[in-house]
């Protein structure tokens, strides 16, 4: 059935089933001394929840599969106000070329508020005048830029985030501008843009 997930918890030897809304609605869990991930577990039939009784996909699930199979964004569900057992975060990584400013674009796939974000020097110190800006778009996020001006491996955070502009629609435009103080001369910088899925 659509929107179902398989979850694994291996630090607990377990194998769950969830709900589209979250609830998990079947659970396996290993013998005491055994590992979950260590064989293969073969099901078979088609997913079909009715009455309590789960009968499972003609699948195979082994340790390299599931780790092929490993949760992205798209397995999130959106974080609603007040929402009494929280949601998970997106990180959206964006690698930033040395030499003169540029701009990246990402077209996000959901839409997203986005609640942080940081940079990395990566090889090289930034310079005076240098620095990072979030966008949506056009529009800021980060109206004060992230302070590039910082040693090899030292990272910045944002210190103002418009809340005016923190939600990107789905299929928005999440802007990275880098800035260059001068002399083309920018070192690369790992940016990193926690954000997390919203209606």
């Amino acid at each position: 059935m659509s929107g179902y997930k398989f979850m694994r918890d291996v630090a607990n030897a377990r194998l769950s089933i969830v709900h589209p809304d979250g609830t998990e609605i079947w659970r396996l869990t290993a013998a005491s001394g055994h590992a979950m991930f260590g064989g293969v577990l073969t099901v078979t039939g088609a997913l079909v929840v009715s009455a309590g009784v789960v009968t499972l996909p003609n699948e195979s699930l082994d340790a390299d599969s599931l780790a092929t199979t490993a949760y992205t964004g798209a397995n999130y569900a959106t974080v609603a106000n007040v929402n009494p057992i929280g949601g998970g975060l997106i990180v959206y990584r964006i690698k930033t070329a040395a030499g003169a400013a540029a701009t990246i674009n990402v077209t996000v796939t959901d839409k997203s508020r986005v609640i942080d974000a940081w940079a990395i020097p990566a090889g090289a110190a930034g310079g005076a005048g240098d620095g990072i800006t979030v966008g949506n778009a056009a529009n800021l996020i980060t109206t004060t830029a992230i302070d590039g001006n910082v040693a090899d491996t030292v990272p910045t955070r944002a210190t103002i985030l418009a809340n005016a502009f923190w939600e990107i629609a789905a299929g928005g435009t999440l802007r990275i501008i880098t800035i260059d103080g001068g002399g083309a001369n920018l070192p690369a910088y790992d940016v990193y843009v926690l954000a997390c899925k919203v209606t």
